[in-house]
């Protein structure tokens, strides 16, 4: 073995060999990243309150907690869920672990009084103490998350994704709150995923929008157990066949300000069941009243409570100190309005209207106007007095409201009976005392349509949009959402998404459309525009959505979403050396190694000039940083070695998506007379060069290998 007398290294690593030891001759080679990959990270919440959770946007009866929850959402309508803003505002809530999740194809039935997936595939392992937080893009940021687990999703389950068909829930369709046998998790608080953080229920969807490969879902629960009992409000009339909506509002209903509402079709009555939290010391009463009206009087109003709960009835309205596992059962029992002479009463479904109704027959004519305040709810005229009996006939003139769609005259019923109606008219018989009271009702027909379409460039891919209606006025989500896909064939050739229908939209909504576009494997898709005709109907553009309005008298929106394939970035180093080849006695070698895992190694053999290059370029989907070092010189004992590169940050490049970055290497040897150890500077020239090395000077004293 051959003893180094002298060695100096700066700037790239090399890798010094003494003759005399055997090894194998390197070979060049490349192995690339593996490819990306779509994660979900589940994290799980345990909890002392309901108020300590922080409320999905939509503040609805979907919810399945036992009581209402705290705050309200800070989400924006298409944002995703974000650990920051969980923490923010969920600061009382401890990690829970030993959680698990399920993914699936829809929503199914209902099991322990919580919504569950179907479809279901393999529960998700259980959260831990800690797993790597992930960015977007599915890369560590360094953090970690407690109480969480990250599962990548298989092919099947992207696909689903992407069609707007991946849904997840929190424990098991059998067991959604896992048997209670994981402490902290014993009663439901809330669930959101990725950007449906709409309704509190316990299946949400899973969607990867526009950039994302990565997306965060939270379960909160309720660390004790908490007991529940059931809440029924009956609704009945004391006479008639009726079709009647009353409303009521309490905290038994978690829609905001408490409204819900029991609709009583034929005189057949209606009711509504609440499951809700038994009532311990110090939490508020459960509490329900009716709306006041003046032409359906309340006759009595009745509770039952054979488990034992307390209930209190004062006038209309009713306090409950709930038992757990009893059911209360409230009825309201409405005596129909005493008539004299005609009375119009009129209800409208979808939105609301002024009407204009002419009464003609018998040599008599009324006029008279009715405006609707609420869908569903009936105003009343005032008593028409002194008509004769026999036939009149009733013409309404619908509300003149450009691009809102047509408005049909229903159904008219006079005293619960039916009566003939033909187009905008409907004939009356009035007996002879002409005390009757009709109802008649009209129903909003939407006729907004909605045309999505898809352009991509570079590529070709399928994207699925998921389309949710939105109250332009407070936000509220009002209807469920629909989904549509497209799969492009050709470069820059719009196709039309399908699926479900879109064409009886209410034009007086707002839609926001979230979009998972082509999935991010071979290249990066980002979004290259929106556009909508009329322009003015896209109201709003973020990075995950864009909402649309249908501005009057616009009845028909065509919205194309245009997206492009950013090719994976590549890194590719080509190596050449100057001067004697006799000089180069060994290979040099050039390793490269990536953040993403992927690398290379390339050689040039001892005594050529090269040039030599890796076998392919390394390629990288997202940006990462590279380190380039050359391990061997291949310079002969006493031989100075420098090295010049035409890219000053040749040592750590970055390879970003879309671009070819290319870094030439070259070797320059000369013969040294060295009478002893010695280090020397040398710089490199040339135009363009920069300096990447200095000179290394290795003297050893070497056994000759025997021929």
């Amino acid at each position: 073995m051959g003893r180094i007398v002298g060695a100096v290294a700066v700037g790239l690593a090399v890798a010094l060999s003494v003759t005399g030891a055997a090894w194998a001759e390197p070979v060049s080679g490349v192995h690339q990243a593996s490819a990306p990959v779509y994660q979900v990270t589940f994290a799980a919440r345990s909890c002392d309150d309901y108020g300590d959770i922080m409320a999905n946007r939509a503040r609805n009866n979907h919810q399945e907690s036992l009581r209402d929850l705290g705050k309200d959402s800070v989400y924006r309508s298409g944002q995703p869920v974000e650990p920051d803003i969980e923490q923010a505002n969920n600061g009382a809530c401890r990690p829970l672990t030993g959680w698990r999740f399920t993914l699936g194809s829809g929503f199914n039935g209902y099991v322990d009084g919580l919504t569950t997936v179907s479809g279901p595939d393999e529960p998700t392992p259980e959260t831990v103490a800690g797993v790597p937080l992930l960015d977007r893009d599915g890369r560590p940021t360094g953090g970690s998350l407690a109480g969480a687990v990250t599962a990548p999703l298989t092919q099947a389950q992207l696909d689903r994704a992407i069609r707007g068909r991946l849904t997840m829930q929190a424990g098991t369709p059998t067991e959604p709150l896992l048997g209670g046998r994981v402490p902290g998790g014993s009663a439901f608080g809330t669930l959101r995923c990725s950007v449906d953080n709409v309704n509190a229920d316990n299946v949400e969807y899973v969607g990867f929008p526009t950039g994302y490969r990565h997306v965060f879902c939270f379960a909160y629960y309720i660390d004790t157990r908490v007991p529940e009992g059931m809440i029924v409000v009956r609704k009945q009339l004391t006479a008639g066949h009726n079709t009647e909506t009353f409303g009521f509002n309490g905290n038994v209903s978690y829609a905001r300000g408490g409204r819900f509402e029991l609709e009583v079709k034929k005189g057949q009555p209606a009711e509504t069941r609440f499951t809700r939290a038994a009532t311990r010391p110090g939490d508020p009463l459960w509490k329900i009243s009716e709306d006041n009206r003046a032409d359906w009087a309340l006759q009595s109003l009745t509770c039952s409570a054979p488990g034992g709960s307390q209930v209190t009835v004062t006038g209309g309205q009713v306090s409950i100190r709930l038992v757990a596992g009893d059911t209360v059962t409230c009825t309201y029992l409405n005596k129909p309005p005493t008539v004299t002479g005609l009375v119009l009463r009129k209800t409208t479904s979808t939105t609301t209207g002024t009407f204009h109704l002419n009464l003609t027959g018998q040599g008599v004519t009324r006029d008279l106007t009715l405006t609707t305040a609420r869908p569903g709810l009936a105003v009343s005229s005032e008593p028409l007095t002194g008509l004769p009996a026999g036939t009149h006939t009733l013409t309404e003139t619908v509300p003149d409201q450009p691009g809102l769609g047509p408005w049909r005259l229903e159904s008219v019923e006079c005293d619960g009976a039916s009566v003939p109606v033909s187009g905008n008219t409907a004939t009356l018989t009035l007996p002879a005392n002409g005390n009757v009271d009709c109802h008649v009702r009209n129903r909003f027909t939407p006729v907004g349509s909605l045309t999505v379409n898809l352009v991509t460039h570079g590529g070709t891919g399928t994207a699925g949009f998921a389309i949710t209606p939105r109250n332009r006025s407070d936000g509220r989500v009002v209807d469920s959402r629909r989904t549509v896909t497209a799969t492009t064939t050709a470069d820059g050739a719009p196709v039309r998404a399908t699926g479900d229908l879109l064409d009886d939209l209410n034009v007086t909504d707002a839609y926001d459309i979230d979009v998972t576009p082509p999935p991010s494997i071979e290249g990066r898709w980002i979004r290259d525009g929106v556009t909508c005709s009329p322009p003015v109907a896209l109201d709003e553009v973020t990075d995950t959505l864009a909402s649309v309005v249908f501005p009057q008298p616009t009845l028909h929106i065509e919205c194309t979403f245009v997206y492009r394939l950013i090719p994976p970035g590549t890194l590719q180093i080509i190596k050449t050396t100057d001067g004697d080849p006799t000089l180069q006695t060994g290979p040099a070698v050039i390793t490269v190694t990536c953040a993403n895992g992927a690398g290379g190694q390339l050689v040039l053999p001892a005594g050529q000039n090269g040039p030599a290059q890796l076998p392919e370029p390394i390629r990288a989907v997202d940006p990462t940083t590279c380190t380039v070092t050359e391990t061997d010189t291949g310079a002969k004992p006493g031989v100075g070695h420098t090295l010049t590169a035409d890219l000053a940050d040749y040592r750590t490049p970055t390879i970003r998506p879309g671009a070819a970055t290319v870094i030439r290497l070259r070797n320059t040897y000369a013969q040294i007379a060295v009478t002893g150890p010695h280090t020397l500077a040398m710089t490199a020239t040339g135009a363009g060069s920069v300096a990447l090395g200095v000179l290394l000077v290795c003297v050893a004293r070497r056994r000759h290998r025997a021929a």
